[in-house]
This record gives C-alpha cells, structure tokens and sequence, in this order.
C-alpha cells in the first residue's frame, strides 16, 4: 500500500470515529442534563460515585487484550496468518470473559468496603459481564480497520441506548436504580453487535475444521498486562490533578471552577483519538515490515493534518477565553487561567500524540508503561507543591508542565528506537506561526469589546489556517481532501 493510500485509509477511517466521537460525547450530555435535571443532586452524586468505580475496575478488567487483539490481529492479518489469528481471537475472547466474571465477583463483595452506596454499586457491577468483552471485540474489530463496526458498537449504540434509557427515566418516573440498569444494557446490546460484525470478519476462520488455532497466551499477556497498567496509570493521570485540588484545597468551589476548564481543553482529544484508532494498526503493519522511512514520512503528514484540525480551536481558547466560559455561569469566568495555562500543555500534547503512539504500537509495552509511572510521579509532585500555592492555576500549571515533559521524553524514545520524528518545516510553521500570531493577537485586542475581538480573531484564524493550507500542501493532501469531501457528499445525501 502506497503512502497515498494510507493517507487516504487514515482520513477515511479517522473522520468515521471522530464523526462519531461527536456524536458520542452529545449524546452523553443529554444524558448528564436529564438525569442531574430529574434526580437532583444527591442522586445524581451516587449516580456519578458507582458509575466512576465500575470505570476504573474497567480499565482493567480486559487485562489489555483489547489493545494486544490490536497489535497481534494486524500483525496476523497482515501475515495471512490465519491459524494464529484464529487462536488470539479464542485466547483473548477467553481471558476477557474469565476476568469479567472475576472482577465483577470482586467488586461484588468489596462493594461494602468500598463505597455506603452498595446495593447501587452491585448493580453496575454487572456491566462488566458485557463491558470487559467488548473492549476485546473492539480491539478485534481495529484490528481489521473495521472503524465503521468499532464506531457503532462502540460510540453510537452505547450512547444512543443512554439517552433512551435516559429519557424513559424521566418519562415514568423511575428509580435510580432503573437508571443503573439502563447504563448495563446500553453494555450488553453493542456487545451482541459487536459479536455479529466480528463474525463477518472471522466467522470463516471457525467453520473450517481443518484450520487448528495456534495459541500464543504467554506472548499475549507480556504484552497486555503492561498495557492493562498502562492504561490505568494514563487515566490516572487525567484525574491526578482533580484529585489531589479536592484533597489539597478541600473544597468544592476550586474544583468546580477548575472542572471546566479541563473539559474545554480535552475537546481538542477527540481528532487525536479518532486519528490514533485507525493509526495504530497501521504503525504495526510497517514496524513489522521494518518500512521506518514510510512510518515517518506517514507520521509527518498525519501530525500536520491533526494540527490543522486542533490549532483554531486552541487558539479561540487562548485568545478569547472569557467569550468561550460566557456561555456557562458567571462565577465560571475565574476559570479563564487554568483555561490558557491547559492550553499550552494540550498544544504541545496535540503535536506529539500521534508519534506516542510508536512506542506501545511497536511493541515496547513494558517501557510505555514505565513512560506512565514516571509521568504520573513527575504529575503528582508537581500538584504538591504548585496546588498548596496556587489553587487551580497550581494544578493547570502542574498538569501542562506533565504534559510537555512527556510528549517531549517519548519523542525522543521514538527518534532513538525507530528514527521517527514528527515534525518538519510545515509542522513546525504551525505550531510557531500560531502561537507567535495568537499571543499578538490576543494582547493587542486587549481592553475592546467583544463586538471588536470575535470579528478579529476569526478572521485571524480563517486567514492564518488559509494560509498554512496553502503554503504546506503536499501531494498526498489532495487525496486527504478529496477522501473528506467524498465522506461529507454521502453524509449530505449528495
């Protein structure tokens, strides 16, 4: 496949699981808005605590078959190698199934222990039995670069079934604890989905009796505990900053303020997550075939075109960041310098994601989780000693100087490992060209109103991201553009 091809595949299969991801994160905040509407406050607290429990035990509840059916299943499918493909498919599918009963055996008897809200938490515990699972036939799924099946089992049908469940909770009048059974089934009917479409990948794979699977279960762990932890370790640091602001300041207020500013910046994670899903595959399909040189070159051009989707957005924030927190509550316009400090760390994040991405893809699984621990110890000294000092802006500062450390260490593992480096002359532009542009901008508009900065800084962002277009454009762009334009004809109906 040419490197013009795998633009193309990357556009197609990125721009499904970000039109989803859009879809996804809508749909769940009809979901927060009905059910904080309906129960109130305190149940919607218990509601929040159970559900925020399961999550966690999630996280680690496949054992990181969902990200090791990935690795493995594209190294098998690009092989042909269909008999070990049949063996990780039964091996995964295995191990996920054993460790959901057990987790969900263990929360079940810990609930006590753990939270005073029990019988609630036994009753989403269950969703494990059918969360765990399906992470794996995701992973499967990706693995294939099926994104429109790991869209609809995974971003449309969940929510979907949330916010039905939702408003038939609101509509009769029911309990909490119906609520808590509506989130379980919106777990178990993408599952059945997800089921049906793996069959169509694999289903020959099982009805040939003559094709023994091979088993690889000592490789598959190696690889997927690390990543199990892994992950958990990257989520905790998505959180160690909230965390440690209610435990340091004891109070609510801080942390409120500062919530909103941390969900404004992580808007800019949905491109990067749609990007990396379809991305990750096919890092494995060129290490595998040692093809560094199209890994790079494919590496500059996927970064380039994340930025061009990030940068207007993380300009407005800079910019204008009280117009951006006038749409919620007056007391939320204390929350504008947490709101430009994450800015910077999510600019420098937004660049570098996409080559982090190498290191776990190419089967580094034990030092991307050493990669994790470091950072969250790095995350968690920073919160105590800036949060004590500076409250929130502490914790912003803490979380973008974690941020920028992190990207920048794991690029250089990735130069060294893969000699893969994600920016060029145009990147660079970019990234230089809009900070240096959005900081003059944004001082030299200070003190007019906001009939004057809204104009300005539009038209500052629609010429400077014109102009980048222009001035960066590559042959393999117009295959990127013409890919997104076929994909909006369909949505259009055209």
């Amino acid at each position: 496949m040419s490197k013009s091809d795998q633009a193309k595949e990357i556009a197609s299969g990125g721009g499904i699981v970000f039109g989803a991801s859009i879809i996804d994160r809508g749909l769940r905040l009809v979901v927060t808005w009905l059910l904080s509407f309906y129960f109130g406050t305190a149940a919607t607290e218990i509601y929040t605590i159970v559900i925020t429990i399961m999550t966690l035990v999630k996280m680690f509840s496949p054992l990181g078959t969902e990200l090791g059916t990935i690795y493995f299943g594209a190294r098998h499918r690009n092989n042909k190698d269909r008999a070990r493909l049949k063996g990780l498919i039964l091996s995964s599918m295995a191990l996920s199934i054993a460790s959901s009963i057990m987790c969900m055996g263990m929360l079940w008897i810990a609930a006590p222990s753990i939270t005073e809200h029990v019988n609630e938490l036994r009753v989403i515990s269950s969703a494990l039995l059918f969360w765990t699972p399906l992470h794996t036939i995701v992973g499967l799924l990706r693995a294939q670069k099926d994104m429109k099946g790991n869209a609809i089992a995974y971003q449309i049908i969940i929510p979907l079934i949330l916010a039905f469940g939702a408003g038939l909770v609101v509509l009769f009048e029911w309990s909490l604890t119906t609520a808590l059974i509506t989130y379980v089934l919106s777990t178990a009917l993408p599952l059945i989905y997800g089921v049906r479409r793996a069959w169509g990948h694999f289903g020959d794979l099982f009805t040939d009796p003559d094709l023994p699977p091979i088993f690889e279960f000592s490789a598959l762990l190696r690889y997927s505990i690390p990543m199990a932890f892994s992950q958990f370790v990257f989520r905790l640091n998505a959180w160690m900053d909230l965390l440690m602001l209610e435990w340091l300041t004891q109070t609510s207020a801080e942390v409120g303020l500062y919530r909103i500013a941390v969900s404004l910046a992580m808007i800019t994670t949905l491109p990067i997550t749609a990007i990396i899903t379809i991305f990750n595959p096919i890092i494995v399909e060129l290490v595998q075939h040692k093809n560094f040189q199209r890994l790079n070159d494919l590496l500059k051009l996927v970064t380039k075109w994340l930025l061009l989707f990030n940068l207007p957005l993380l300009m407005l924030f800079y910019m204008i960041p009280d117009v951006v927190l006038s749409f919620f509550d007056e007391a939320y316009a204390q929350s504008k310098t947490p709101l430009i400090i994450l800015v910077g760390g999510q600019l420098i994040w937004s660049a570098c994601s996409i080559a982090m991405r190498i290191i776990p893809m190419s089967g580094y699984a034990l030092l991307n989780l050493a990669n994790g621990i470091v950072a969250a110890l790095v995350n968690m000294g920073l919160n105590y000693w800036l949060i004590p000092q500076y409250g929130s802006i502490g914790a912003a500062m803490a979380t973008s100087i974690t941020l920028i450390i992190w990207s920048l260490w794991r690029l250089v593992e990735a130069k060294w490992l893969l000699n893969c480096f994600p920016f060029h002359k145009i990147n660079l532009f970019l990234l230089g060209g809009a900070f240096l542009l959005a900081t003059s901008i944004k001082f030299g508009i200070q003190g007019q109103t906001i009939w004057i900065r809204i104009p300005i800084v539009g038209i500052v962002i629609i010429g400077f991201m014109g102009l980048a277009l222009w001035l960066g454009r590559e042959p393999e762009d117009d295959d990127i553009i013409e890919t997104i334009q076929q994909k909006m004809k369909r949505l259009l109906g055209k």
